[in-house]
């Protein structure tokens, strides 16, 4: 789980595995203004308490769910780093 390095990685290119197809670069999306962009927003936001506290109920059971990186990552970047990932790689993370 999470040793698997990037494909298709060409000399000089730097692979994010927080990579988005389709995703642009905006400073703030105001998702109020746009509705049509992201019709799933609204609902999501309605029940933000819920899922916030599933993360936390998950969390308290399993604290070392996301405690550990990629061993590639803490190549280039170093131990120490942490992150929630939902995806990797374009794969979700269904755990």
């Amino acid at each position: 789980k999470g040793n698997v390095p990037p494909q298709n990685v060409i000399p000089g290119h730097q692979p994010s595995e927080e990579h988005v197809d389709g995703l642009t670069a905006k400073p703030f999306w105001n998702v109020l203004e746009d509705p049509i962009l992201f019709p799933w927003a609204a609902e999501l936001e309605a029940n933000a308490n819920i899922i916030a506290q599933e993360f936390e109920d998950k969390l308290n059971r399993d604290s070392q769910m996301f405690a550990s990186d990629s061993a590639w990552q803490n190549q280039v970047m170093g131990e120490g780093w942490s992150a929630v990932r939902l995806q990797r790689l374009g794969v979700w993370n269904m755990d």
